[in-house]
């Protein structure tokens, strides 16, 4: 049965659990697992739905612990804290847990040990680490940055990278430490001997950010060819296109891999992007559904097909979507993105109020949440909070034009002067 089934009609099944889980889409296997613990199961599968649920929610706990101890890396304290907080509210393992609070007490990077593998299948990859030999070369704080790195690429893909030489590896750092143009410049040492998929994926990528994107477009093509996962490139590939005003080529490229039959919901998501790009909402909506219904929900797609619906009039479905991404944190225990489609919406006035509330203390440098305070507060009637809100915004320096365009409506819809 696919998601979409699930979401909007059908009920959960312990095998769309079980597919969720293999295919480590841990968000949705929380979420399944958690409606059919509503519902009334025998004995033995009521046992191995709470055993799946504890396995999603600590995979999810490492994963955010991951993310946490990367932002400490880079001295980024208050993003650690945000996935500090959501691993402590994911987590089952008491010894994870232990984990987590130490790491978040001491502030202290480290490579903690992933939980045991949710489903079985995998036992025989490679690590994905990459050669000793390299390892041993970089200093042991570029090591752990290494290894953080690595964690967050798909496990098929991180075997990859077992065997690149140091300077491979010290470009591949340069890189996703946002040093664009040092790793760029190191690459191109590299013989041609070590100009693989994951050589060309890393530069196109690069290319990409820096909005090179025929350069990015002719290194990502080349880095199609024997990806153990091209959805990756592809995905990247898409993006530089539509960045480069190339709908009509992206959406051919995605139509040639889907002709071959695999991957085919990331393809429909792909498509789905590529029409929204189009504001061919039809076509999106289209595209989603046959995405959704296809088991493709990874947490970035969610506030695309959520956006899409909403677009094509169908505010129930986008909200179900929404409802399906974690709190990030927010004391409400809602999504920022839900809070704003009920703002949107004009709804649940007092949890957007306590969502937007929690973000902006967590983020006070963050314009777009201190606008989201105030147009809450005025959706409460608070009228003074909200105006003196919108006064401090339009002080701000380099506002983005969005924002203000908010601020000047959000003033005359609440006939207040500014």
């Amino acid at each position: 049965m696919g998601l979409l089934g699930r979401l909007f009609g059908s009920k959960p099944t312990v095998t769309a659990l079980q597919q969720a889980m293999n295919q480590e889409r841990y968000a949705d296997a929380c979420y399944l697992a958690d409606e059919l613990l509503q519902q009334s199961l025998p004995g033995d599968e009521s046992e191995m739905v709470t055993d799946m649920r504890r396995k999603a929610g600590d995979s999810l706990a490492h994963l955010n612990l991951t993310e946490a101890v990367a932002c400490q890396q880079i001295g980024d304290h208050a993003q650690a804290d945000v996935h500090f907080e959501l691993a402590l509210e994911q987590v089952f393992s008491q010894e994870l847990k232990r984990d987590i609070e130490q790491a978040r007490q001491l502030k202290v990077s480290a490579v903690l040990p992933a939980p045991e593998p949710a489903a079985s299948g995998c036992a025989g990859c490679a690590s994905g680490a990459a050669s000793p030999d390299a390892v041993a070369a970089i200093p042991q704080e570029d090591e752990i940055r290494l290894e953080l790195i690595l964690t967050s690429y798909p496990q098929e893909v991180r075997a990859s990278y077992a065997g690149k030489s140091e300077n491979f590896l010290q470009a591949f750092l340069q890189a996703h430490d946002g040093q664009d143009e040092e790793a760029l410049a190191r690459f191109a040492q590299l013989d041609e001997s070590e100009r693989d998929f994951c050589y060309w994926f890393e530069v196109g990528s690069l290319y990409a950010r820096g909005q090179h994107y025929a350069r990015a477009e002719d290194a990502l093509k080349r880095a199609l060819p024997g990806h153990p996962q091209p959805t990756l490139p592809l995905e990247a590939l898409v993006d530089a296109l539509l960045h480069n005003g190339q709908p009509a080529a992206a959406q051919d490229i995605i139509e040639g891999h889907l002709a071959t039959g695999s991957a085919e919901a990331f393809c429909q998501a792909q498509l789905a992007l590529i029409a929204a790009h189009r504001q061919e909402w039809e076509e999106a909506v289209l595209r989603v559904r046959k995405a959704l219904s296809g088991g493709y929900a990874p947490a970035a797609f969610v506030p695309l097909a959520a956006s899409v619906f909403e677009r094509a009039k169908a505010p129930e479905e986008a909200e179900k979507l929404l409802k399906m991404l974690p709190s990030g944190g927010c004391k409400s225990t809602m999504h920022p993105l839900l809070a704003e489609f009920y703002l949107r919406h004009g709804r649940e006035a007092e949890k957007v109020f306590a969502c937007f509330n929690a973000v902006a203390k967590r983020e006070p440098d963050n314009p777009r949440w201190q606008l989201r305070l105030a147009q809450s507060c005025l959706d409460r009637g608070w009228v003074k909070e909200g105006t003196a809100l919108l006064q401090q915004l339009k002080q701000v320096p380099d506002l983005p034009h969005a924002l203000h365009e908010e601020i000047k409506s959000s003033s005359e819809r609440y006939n207040i002067s500014l």
